[in-house]
């Protein structure tokens, strides 16, 4: 039986965070913004996260946007910098096989926060994965990690940072 899929000369990276609002979310959004403003069209960005759970059930005073649900220091950020929200997907959405196995690397924002899920969900593809060490506004032992805070701003510029000299290794 023949499949109706085909496959397209596209590269895909996932980044990835814990709730998919925040740090992912924002990867992608500077990702897709470079290609757009440097004419890359067989490239994008997309996030996910490994811990994800309605807004409404956070307990720790997070805020975010609606319609469209991000950290409200994200949205901002990307207002900010006039990235088009049309350069996101849909926000937290859980990571699964299907995006691991669709993409070419998958970026992880905390090694020592995401790694324990990666290798427990999703170890056949931890030969695609690339670790940064982008810490969250505040760490909670129930994500597996009770590192140091960041600070959003350090947090997002670091980002900022990774995503120019990451798209920059892509396009050589």
């Amino acid at each position: 039986m023949e499949t109706a899929e085909e496959r397209v000369p596209i590269k895909q990276f996932c980044f990835v965070c814990t709730g998919n609002l925040y740090r992912s979310k924002y990867a992608e959004a500077c990702f897709n913004y470079l290609c757009i403003q440097n004419n890359v069209t067989n490239l994008r960005a997309f996030s996910r996260g490994l811990r994800v759970q309605p807004t409404e059930d956070y307990t720790h005073e997070e805020a975010f946007t609606v319609p469209v649900r991000l950290a409200i220091p994200t949205y901002e950020r990307i207002v900010k910098r006039k990235i088009p929200f049309c350069l996101i997907g849909a926000t937290n959405q859980m990571l699964d096989n299907y995006d691991c196995a669709s993409s070419e690397k998958i970026i992880l924002m905390n090694k020592d926060e995401h790694m324990p899920w990666m290798e427990k969900k999703h170890s056949e593809y931890l030969d695609r994965v690339e670790c940064l060490e982008i810490g969250d506004k505040n760490y909670l032992p129930e994500n597996g990690y009770d590192g140091p805070a960041w600070e959003i701003d350090d947090a997002l510029g670091a980002i900022e940072v990774f995503v120019d000299k990451f798209f920059k290794e892509q396009t050589q």
